[in-house]
């Protein structure tokens, strides 16, 4: 196991313990963390035992001595500022503490004072490391950039048993908050903060990181939650529950409301109504009656419902870039469709599923037979629709449909509706060269917009629109963002 500490240095990390060392101009005048680090860079033997370093040195101390880690397990990452000269006002560059952080790494290497005894090395060279921060320390968007890159190449050489910590009480508020983001980014669970108060001998180790976790991962689970990304908001969840929510029984009641969601979304309503009625069994009083309403609504599944939670998660699909899938929902959207005007319509199945026509009943349709004998294809060849050994599908319930709306008055309103379901065929034929279809080809969005001849936002709306001539009222909110409102409600703020 490795022990990894990094920390940032500031202009009092490093401190001459007795000034009539220094040259006499420098004595009794505060003196730039660079000029006063370069000065005791060149003249290391007159200052070797007038250092101290009253941030770096108790806490390397606190880990040798009171942690139990060896010298060998030890490895350490300075962090200094160094901004270029020729970009920065004199002022300035004069305080970066580059210089303050190799004289550290000097001692450190050769034995620090208050650390080891004199002449006995305490580090070997190899664990000592410089860094630097070569931007304007004050502004955070730029210290955090580097602090990202440099932390993620640190993080690439730490094992999952080794330890981390980040020691931010020295250099300038930017470099301290970014590296507890970019830390928190970089290690996660396995770093530990640290903070060395002026009076004290050894550091505390705060949970600021851990708060910050718990931030990041609520963040993570709400971006998640409002892509509708289901999958991976039930695995972040899964990771560290209780970063999210601290209470066990509404630890309980959101897993379970995750996995009601992400099932429905998959169409598969069966486990989803059970985890639906578990999350009400272990839901807070307050959210029992949105839950009740929730399994109320969403056992009446007739083709109504079917039809708008499909319209529901196709909009999801398409939000989220799942094209495939998106045309495997407008495919199966228009068969449904079709099936549910056809029904309506009078048509008759031989069978419980549906599968087959009854011919019988097509037999009985005056001039429904000779409609589907007769039908061509778009360039006029002959291109009959076989109904009598063949499952009913999205061509031959269309037939079936505009048979109706051609031929008679009363259904000739629903003309309309079949236009705007024929639009939807080229995209719907997509999914046949996809992986859902029969082929292996790709399908991206200006796929979408060359099948539909319209922008791909506006396909959903379309599928709307049928809806409501179909049945006479809009298709309603969506369940999903219903459910996020209750996850929402349950998460720790």
């Amino acid at each position: 196991m490795a022990v990894v500490l990094i920390a940032t240095i500031g202009n009092r990390d490093v401190q001459v313990t007795d000034r009539s060392r220094l040259p006499e101009a420098m004595r009794e005048v505060w003196t730039p963390a660079r000029t006063l680090g370069e000065e005791i860079l060149a003249h290391p033997e007159r200052y070797s035992d007038a250092l101290s370093f009253p941030i770096v040195a108790p806490v390397v101390r606190w880990l040798l001595d009171e942690e139990g880690v060896s010298k060998d397990e030890l490895y350490v990452h300075l962090f200094a500022t160094d901004q270029p000269q020729a970009d920065t006002p004199e002022d300035e560059w004069q305080k970066d503490t580059v210089a303050y952080a190799r004289v550290t790494k000097q001692h450190l290497i050769a034995g620090m004072p208050g650390l080891t005894a004199p002449g006995q090395q305490a580090l070997a060279k190899k664990r000592v490391f410089v860094h630097t921060i070569a931007t304007n320390p004050a502004r955070y968007r730029a210290v955090h950039d580097v602090l990202t890159r440099e932390l993620q190449a640190i993080s690439c050489h730490v094992k999952p048993e080794d330890r981390v910590y980040l020691e931010v009480t020295g250099g300038t508020p930017a470099m301290t908050s970014m590296m507890i983001v970019a830390g928190s980014d970089a290690f996660g669970g396995q770093a530990q903060c640290l903070y060395k108060e002026r009076d004290q001998a050894t550091p505390d180790v705060i949970g600021i990181l851990d708060r910050f976790r718990e931030r990041q991962a609520r963040a993570t689970l709400r971006d998640q939650l409002e892509l509708h990304a289901y999958t991976s908001a039930l695995a972040t969840f899964r990771a560290g529950p209780g970063m999210i929510v601290k209470d066990v029984d509404r630890q309980a009641t959101v897993e379970r409301l995750l996995i009601y969601v992400e099932r429905r979304l998959a169409f598969d309503f069966g486990r989803a109504r059970q985890a639906l009625r578990e999350a009400g069994q272990l839901a807070p009083p307050e959210m029992q009656p949105r839950i009740s309403r929730l399994r109320r609504e969403f056992a009446d599944r007739d083709r109504a419902a079917l039809l708008a939670e499909l319209i529901h998660s196709t909009r999801i699909k398409y939000e989220l870039g799942h094209y495939a899938d998106f045309t495997q929902r407008l495919f199966r959207f228009q068969e449904a469709a079709f099936r549910g005007l056809a029904v309506r319509m009078g048509m008759q199945c031989s069978d419980v599923v549906g599968k087959y026509v009854d011919l019988d009943w097509v037999r009985g349709v005056p001039g429904l037979q000779a409609h589907l004998a007769s039908r061509k294809a778009s360039d006029g060849r002959p291109n009959p629709i076989h109904v009598d050994d063949r499952p009913l599908n999205r061509v031959s319930l269309a037939a079936i449909v505009g048979f109706f709306t051609q031929s008679d008055p009363a259904w000739s309103r629903q003309q309309m509706v079949v236009d705007d379901l024929l639009r939807l065929s080229s995209v719907s034929d997509l999914r046949n060269r996809g992986l859902a279809g029969h082929g292996f080809e790709g399908i991206g969005r200006p796929d979408l917009e060359e099948a539909f001849g319209e922008p791909p936002e506006s396909i959903v709306p379309h599928l709307k629109r049928i809806y409501e001539r179909i049945f006479g009222e809009p298709v309603g909110e969506s369940p999903y963002d219903e459910a996020n409102a209750l996850i929402l409600g349950l998460v720790d703020r």
